[in-house]
């Protein structure tokens, strides 16, 4: 709620350094990717990064955060995986065991 009377960008750069997932948070709402992609890389919420990657796709962001020498890569392959994987597993209860994932 607070995001809409105030800058995204403004708010994720003062919550930077006092809270992360605040940041994270104003960031994804303004879709601010490259801050948000800096402050999930260092504070380790890959799990955060993933969940937004996968939410906005967005061919060029998947393939800034996929280059070989990024150093977080395989943390953001792992944590992308289990997101899926997770979602697969809750379409399959969702369709009683059966359907298009059994």
């Amino acid at each position: 709620m607070f995001l809409k009377l105030y800058e995204p960008l403004l708010v994720g750069k003062f919550c930077e350094a006092r809270d992360p997932y605040l940041a994270y948070i104003a960031y994804a709402k303004g879709f601010c990717d490259e801050e948000l992609i800096s402050i999930t890389n260092e504070n380790s919420m890959f799990k955060q990064q993933a969940r937004y990657l996968v939410k906005r796709r967005v061919p060029e962001l998947w393939a800034q955060v996929l280059v070989p020498d990024n150093m977080y890569r395989r943390q953001l392959i792992d944590q992308v995986r289990a997101r899926l994987l997770q979602s697969l597993h809750d379409a399959k209860l969702l369709a009683g065991g059966r359907g298009c994932c059994s």
